[in-house]
């Protein structure tokens, strides 16, 4: 209905406030942005290559869980039993 009429809404919308807003700045391309790229790129590599050299037992970690009972073992058998795994 508005288009058939030929209002422009942002137009109007735009001459209600008390001051223009700045405009959105696109993004773009700078020195500073290619050198973050040239940064993390070669950084991310060697950190995924460094993930893959780790043996086995140290690129997972894995917990064990041990049942203790309460009324045989002491409080810090649990600790016990974790440091013994």
């Amino acid at each position: 209905m508005l288009r058939e009429q030929g209002r422009d809404l942002h137009a109007e919308f735009l001459r209600l406030l008390p001051e223009r807003p700045r405009p959105i700045r696109i993004q773009r391309w700078s020195a500073r942005r290619v050198g973050l790229l040239l940064l993390v790129v070669p950084l991310a590599a060697l950190l995924a290559l460094g993930f893959q050299q780790l043996p086995a037992g140290l690129a997972a970690v894995s917990f064990k869980v041990v049942r203790t009972r309460p009324d045989r073992d002491p409080p810090h058998g649990l600790a016990a039993a974790i440091k013994a795994a």
